[in-house]
């Protein structure tokens, strides 16, 4: 199915209007659609198999807006080339896996750019998000891999709360560009220890919300990724001017998406073109795969060069081959040029040989050729790759004979070895080609292989300069011609191999890898080894022996730290972590965990870069009961370390029985009161029912700060605020709430999200206190609001409640103590004169739209109707304490997130917070992602 270049603009945010709705869809493709003034562009239910690329999302009202929403199990999805501006949630991904999603750009949105949460295995690359209130946020999701985008002044860049997600792929890629990193770039590696910039920047950068780092932050905005053309060519190879020829290229592209055309471009020998561009036949297919691509045409006489060329719908460009262009032979059947004697010498060499290229061309009107050449095709040379295109050298004329004209060329081979055929070609004055030898007799020459590894070295000193006191470093040189990457590059040392690591990323020159140890005293032994696809090199052919001197006694014992923490995937389940640093860059014989008298071999899960820190695991099964645990390392010159010095770590899990999860975790709760623009933020309301809190953490626009109580100074924008709180057990939890001062020109406006505090008029207003919305009280299952006005008028006040605490229709509201019926949409419509509201479930939400003939001052009641008189029944069972601090914690988020008056000459639009009821306490959960998700 595809819905392909439409215009879905005639909805109002407020009245649900949803551009494209999928439930349970399997292939379908959106494209080159607008989505504006819409309250959802795309939703999308437990589809497969979807593209949805090159589209323009866009709302004025951009705080009641939705961009594309993939939920519930949707997969095999790629979202990709879309422009996404202006929208209070751009993407939104739920509980679905298998998605990919690129070179989108996310700009201007009221809260999140890309939300995900629930899901696995996601690819997001590429991407631009720029002045979102957050860029990425990721909650109770794995395996997804982000990496290539760029961050470009979000109020919050990232979010991550997993711990088993990615932020950067292997180097020298690297990870993402962020804008306000403001680290250096003064060294490179993928330890980032060698000495010499990179473009990544040397300090990792810390994504909030867990432990994650963007490991290697680039420090240039990266690039679109383009597609490839390979395997082109033309069927038949030669022909004359009644054949058909067809042209066939494979087009791929590493995100899957379709190109705008690809075509394929004919020209004489002398560049001018033959025929009009043909347009290839691109089929459906998939684009990651790669799919073939053809066009069939008859062509004039002579030599015609043609080449490839794809272009995508936001500008990117390839074509095939990268430079020059292939070329085909039509004949005419009145030639009257042949080549003949043609030689090469020697037919066996290397890449530095000196080959001899020659032939003799004769035109029996005796005219001179329009071109000679030779060509030089590898048969199982190294470096050719699937759809490898012959290289192509123009002869120069040398002399004449009796046998003709000589021409040649003396060069030498740029393959790197193996078996290459070569045949010549020529081309007369009236465009007919002829050939020699004949097609399946060309000659064979053999360049025999050269050098890939060259170039040992060990610093300081030489071979022969070694002692056991001096950390060396080993070197080699790997170069590949076609610069390719090898697979990896070791030293074997006495029969173990090291993986080396790489300096640098031009192949073609030459990279150096290098590996840092000490070696005892006495003989031994060494040779390196590359392995590139299907071929291993080694060098020397020979052993490297070498000798070390006893040096003075001088080592250093590693450095050891490390911890435990919580696995996702098991209650019992914990990972201890150690990491090991060598100031000597001494290797480890052994990473050891010793706990309740047992002991566990660790593994490392970073790269052997011993002189800045080894990461080592090990994954266990732990019973209900209290654990003693430390760490050892012993280096490779009998240098050991035990974490802690002394005594052992304790892990005490012996608080719960075996049947329940775990130890309780603590509740983070966030009381707060507001000094004009001073917030005071106080963690004391915190509390751990099975021991006690220990450390407090608070993260305020991403600054850090520790402490029961903090202070911030509220500026224009969003605020983010999160406190963490730790437990005797090592046990976490987290809340967090969102400030927000208005901007400039829409009046002025703070308030606290999830609570609506004051509402307040437009600009032109006095001080913006023309229409206010005041929570004055929230106890016994009721939420008092007064609404006044300086100049009366009819006018519409919109309240959101909590779904938690009130659930559809059980609610029942008061205006100055009188009741206010409950009507459809259509019963208020006819009734313009009398009070009354509306119930409808919206975002997860329950919308109250209460209709006010006037708006001159008023106090409105909203109550619960369950059946306890009055106490509001949360939607779910819960233990005793939850009921006990149901009050404090669950009523102070009866109203949330935003009202609207809309009335005949000023309209509301923003918060303020009023001098009454300005402390807000409780657990800061009314505002939550979560509340705005579509389960």
């Amino acid at each position: 199915m595809y819905v392909k270049e439409n215009d879905f603009a005639d909805g109002y945010p407020h009245r649900g209007m949803i551009g494209i709705y999928a439930d349970n869809v399997d292939s379908l493709v959106v494209e080159d659609n607008t989505f504006r003034c819409s309250f959802e562009g795309i939703r999308i239910y437990r589809g497969r198999y979807i593209s949805i690329n090159s589209n323009y999302f866009s709302n004025p009202e951009r705080d009641a807006s939705l961009g594309i929403s993939l939920y519930n199990g949707t997969n095999n999805v790629s979202v990709g080339m879309n422009l996404l501006k202006s929208i209070f949630y751009p993407l939104r991904v739920v509980n679905s896996h298998g998605i990919t999603i690129f070179a989108n750009n996310l700009s201007l949105s009221t809260y999140g750019g890309l939300y995900i949460r629930n899901s696995y295995n996601l690819t997001v690359t590429n991407n631009t998000l720029y002045n979102n209130a957050y860029g990425v946020y990721l909650t109770n999701s794995s395996g997804i891999h982000v990496y290539s985008n760029s961050f470009l002044n979000n109020s919050v860049q990232a979010w991550d709360d997993g711990s088993a997600n990615s932020w950067n792929t292997y180097y020298p890629i690297g990870g993402n560009y962020w804008s306000d990193y403001s680290g250096r770039d003064n060294f490179s590696g993928p330890g980032q220890n060698i000495s010499g910039s990179d473009g990544i920047g040397d300090t990792p950068y810390r994504i909030p919300g867990g432990n994650n780092y963007d490991h290697y932050p680039i420090l240039t905005p990266p690039t679109t990724p383009t597609a490839f053309l390979y395997n082109g060519g033309v069927f038949p190879s030669s022909g004359d001017t009644s054949t058909l020829f067809t042209f066939f290229v494979t087009y791929r592209h590493p995100e899957g998406v379709r190109p705008l055309w690809v075509k394929v471009h004919l020209t004489d020998a002398y560049g001018s073109p033959l025929l009009d561009s043909l347009i290839m036949t691109v089929p459906e297919g998939d684009y990651r795969e790669g799919v073939n691509c053809t066009a069939t045409t008859g062509l004039p006489s002579g030599v015609v060069f043609y080449y490839f060329e794809a272009v995508g719908s936001i500008g990117w460009q390839v074509r095939y081959p990268e430079e020059g262009a292939l070329h085909l032979t039509v004949h005419s059947s009145n030639a009257s040029a042949v080549l003949t004697n043609s030689s090469v010498t020697p037919q066996r060499g290397t890449p530095s040989t000196l080959f001899t290229f020659q032939t003799y061309f004769r035109d029996t009107e005796g005219r001179d050729p329009k071109g000679v050449f030779v060509f030089l095709d590898p048969i199982e040379a190294e470096g050719r790759e699937e759809g490898y295109i012959p290289v192509v050298y123009e002869l120069k004329k040398l002399y004449e004979t009796s046998q003709g004209v000589c021409y040649g060329l003396s060069r030498e081979i740029t393959l790197q070895s193996g078996y290459i055929r070569v045949w010549f070609e020529a081309e007369d004055r009236d465009h007919n080609r002829v050939r020699d030898p004949a097609e399946g007799d060309e000659f064979i020459i053999y360049v025999e292989r050269t050098e890939v590894l060259k170039d040992p070295e060990i610093s300081p000193g030489d071979w022969e300069e070694l002692n056991s006191s001096t950390a060396v470093n080993i070197s080699i040189v790997y170069i590949d011609p076609f610069g390719r990457v090898p697979d990896y590059v070791g030293v074997d040392v006495d029969g173990v191999t090291y993986t080396m690591l790489p300096t640098g990323r031009n192949y073609t020159r030459g990279v150096s890898y290098f590996y840092i140890s000490r070696f005892t005293p006495g003989n031994h032994i060494l040779y390196f080894e590359a392995k590139t696809g299907d071929r291993i090199y080694r060098y020397p052919e020979e052993n490297i022996v070498f000798y070390v001197e006893r040096g003075a006694a001088i080592n250093h014992p590693p450095q050891l730290t490390g911890g435990v923490r919580s696995a996702l995937e098991g209650e019992n389940v914990y990972i201890f972590y150690a990491t090991y640093l060598d100031m000597d860059w001494d290797p480890p014989i052994s990473v050891t965990l010793h706990i309740d008298g047992a002991t566990f071999g660790m593994r490392p899960v970073t790269d052997p870069v011993w002189g800045r820190g080894v990461k080592y695991e090990i994954k266990l099964n732990l019973s209900r009961e209290e654990h003693k645990y430390y760490f050892t390392a012993t280096d490779s010159m009998g240098g050991f370390r035990k974490c802690p010095e002394s005594g052992t770590f304790i892990l005490n899990l012996s608080g719960a029985a075996e049947s329940e999860r775990s130890p309780s975790p603590p509740r983070a709760v966030i009381r707060y009161s507001l000094n004009g623009f001073n917030a005071i933020l106080d963690g004391s309301g915190s509390y751990d029912l099975d021991g006690r809190i220990i450390q407090y953490t608070w993260t305020v626009d991403g600054q850090l700060t520790t402490g029961m109580v903090t202070q911030y100074t509220l500026s224009q924008g969003y605020h983010r605020i999160e406190l963490i709180v730790m437990d005797n057990d090592g046990l976490t939890d987290r809340c967090e709430m969102i400030l927000l001062v208005g901007e400039e020109g829409e009046g002025w406006a703070v308030g606290v999200a999830g609570t609506v505090i004051l509402g307040y008029g437009e600009e032109e207003i006095d001080e913006g206190e023309g229409y206010h919305l005041v929570l004055r009280e929230i106890e016994d299952g009721r939420a008092v609001i007064s609404v006044s006005s300086e100049d009366g008028g009819a006018g519409v006040v919109v309240l959101y409640i909590n779904r938690s605490i009130m659930r559809m229709g059980e609610i029942a509201l008061t205006l100055d103590g009188k009741p206010i019926e409950r009507l459809s949409p259509a019963e208020i419509a006819n009734n313009p004169e009398m009070p009354a509201y509306t119930v409808v479930e919206k975002n997860g939400e329950i919308q109250v739209i209460l209709y006010l003939p006037d708006i001159d001052g008023h106090t409105i009641v909203i109550s619960s109707l369950s059946e306890s008189a009055g106490k509001i029944q949360p939607s779910t069972n819960s233990l005793l304490f939850y009921l006990i601090l149901g009050v404090v914690v669950l009523l102070t988020t009866l109203v949330s997130v935003v009202f609207a008056i809309s009335r005949r000459r000023h309209t509301a639009n923003g918060f303020l917070l009023s001098d009454e009821g300005a402390s807000h306490i409780g657990r800061s959960e009314a505002f939550n992602w979560d509340d705005f998700i579509e389960e």
